[in-house]
């Protein structure tokens, strides 16, 4: 059986696709050291226009287009919408 883990105080740095499909994860952890990880599986509850960030190729080369998705995601949800 394969090792799954979950990384606590941590966040994703860049998401590295290749034919649609990750291929790997880029993280910094508290120790502010980057570390990439290889998986087939990997769950996330990143908002999506905070994805579209960090997937490395970005599927839309528009920043400007990326910024007004983020702007609309922000004014819509606060974190008091998430309980």
């Amino acid at each position: 059986a394969k090792k799954s883990s979950i990384r606590l105080d941590s966040s994703v740095v860049e998401v590295r696709v290749r034919r649609a499909r990750v291929e790997t994860v880029v993280y910094r952890d508290a120790g502010e050291k980057d570390i990439e990880v290889q998986g087939s599986d990997v769950i996330s509850c990143i908002p999506l226009p905070r994805l579209l960030y960090l997937l490395n190729p970005r599927p839309i080369r528009s920043a400007a287009f990326l910024d007004r998705v983020t702007q609309t995601f922000a004014r819509k949800y606060t974190p008091t919408d998430h309980r």
